[in-house]
């Protein structure tokens, strides 16, 4: 898919959740439409600008997409990930302990259903992409909406293990998208022992997965408002994942929404 012209459209949105109104941060392209859609897990700081950065990355290439604050039922939280203050460190802690599963989960099907009424969008089916924790997240959403989510992309992810590894096969098996997961080689957070116990099981589910680790990268190099940022690497990732998501998105009928 062509990269976006003009400046992406960036703005705010409430969408009906189970628990109440759930913010999410949208971006999408300037003109034409509709788009395919992709739905973002953040990193560990909630809707921060950096997921704005990216959510209106993603739409420059051509997507509309949606970040989810798996947050929303604590209040308006936004935590900066790089502070050092013990009780924001404290704050960050409870902020993630509250993220379930079960909970992100029901988010994101409010928000496929969102993104369903939504002129703007082109469905039936999207993608997801995930940071940090949120990589697992945009992955389990493709094993618990086989039907509805084409392909999931975990940049830095972790976590996909964290029930036990048959429980990470079962979910793995379930999926029909397309995955693409990116590490950093010199990652101070996420061990190696993560990439290393998730390739095997994509190898032996025969998945149609990707998985890279740019060599000389730390965490978090794919964020460009950091001074670890390797724009090379980011990029790589970039041309990965839009190719991934406009080939499982093509199918999606160009229907016409009242």
């Amino acid at each position: 898919m062509n990269e976006a012209a003009s400046p992406p459209i960036a703005s705010e949105a409430l969408v009906p959740s189970a628990d109440g109104p759930m913010r999410v941060i949208v971006a999408c392209p300037a003109a034409g439409g509709p788009f395919p859609a992709v739905i973002t897990y953040p990193h560990i700081g909630g809707l921060t600008n950096t997921m704005r950065i990216m959510a209106e990355r993603v739409a420059m290439g051509g997507f509309f997409c949606a970040v989810v604050d798996l947050y929303h039922r604590l209040g308006t939280i936004v935590i900066d990930p790089q502070s050092t203050d013990k009780d924001i460190v404290v704050i960050s802690r409870i902020a993630a302990a509250s993220v379930t599963e079960a909970g992100a989960m029901t988010d994101t099907q409010s928000l496929i259903a969102w993104l369903d009424s939504r002129p703007n969008v082109q469905g039936p089916c999207y993608a997801t992409v995930g940071y940090g924790r949120g990589g697992a997240l945009a992955v389990q959403a493709a094993s618990h909406f086989p039907d509805r989510i084409r392909a999931a992309a975990s940049i830095l992810g972790f976590g996909f293990t964290a029930n036990g590894e048959q429980a990470a096969r079962d979910a793995l098996a379930r999926i029909h998208a397309k995955l693409y997961f990116a590490f950093a080689e010199h990652d101070e957070i996420i061990p190696r022992t993560v990439p290393d116990e998730l390739a095997p099981l994509l190898r032996e589910l025969n998945l149609d997965a990707h998985l890279v680790i740019h060599p000389g990268t730390r965490h978090p190099y794919v964020f460009p408002d950091r001074t670890v940022h390797d724009a090379a690497a980011a990029n790589r990732d970039w041309v990965a994942v839009f190719a991934m998501f406009a080939d499982s998105l093509a199918g999606n009928p160009k229907q016409e929404k009242n």
